[in-house]
């Protein structure tokens, strides 16, 4: 497969087998992602994997934590937090359209929340990736 293949038919899966992931898959491609282009090849990110008990540890946190009452966000935001237009607006007609389809009213906040908290539990999937920016300073 080439990268023009791979870009067109790339997908967003929500909703995972229990199979497990082999160790050595994941590490080769978490090492060959290493290598993506980035702004001055600073390469600025940190890649986090969980799987197993450090897994099931994580979603029974962010479970207590979502139960709380306490927001899932992590310290790194996914949006930046004054979005402009036309993206502001962007991001919440797709929103909106995704909610339709899964039969949600938009207006209908705490069925919005309930399905967002499957963010945070990796939409079942047995391993879960977090890339977060890199916290070291480049002299």
């Amino acid at each position: 497969m080439n990268v023009s293949e791979a870009v067109s038919t790339r997908m967003s899966v929500r909703a995972f087998l229990n199979t497990p992931v082999d160790g050595a898959l994941l590490r080769r491609i978490i090492a060959q992602s290493a290598r993506s282009a980035s702004g001055g090849n600073v390469q600025p990110w940190v890649v986090h994997i969980l799987g197993g008990e450090p897994l099931h540890d994580f979603l029974s946190r962010m479970k207590l934590r979502l139960a709380s009452g306490e927001p899932g966000q992590t310290e790194f935001p996914i949006y930046p937090p004054s979005l402009k237009e036309p993206y502001r607006s962007r991001r919440f007609d797709v929103g909106k359209q995704m909610y339709d389809c899964m039969g949600i009213a938009y207006e209908n906040k705490a069925a919005r929340l309930a399905w967002l908290a499957n963010n945070y539990a990796f939409f079942g999937a047995p391993v879960g990736i977090e890339v977060v920016p890199s916290q070291r300073t480049v002299c």
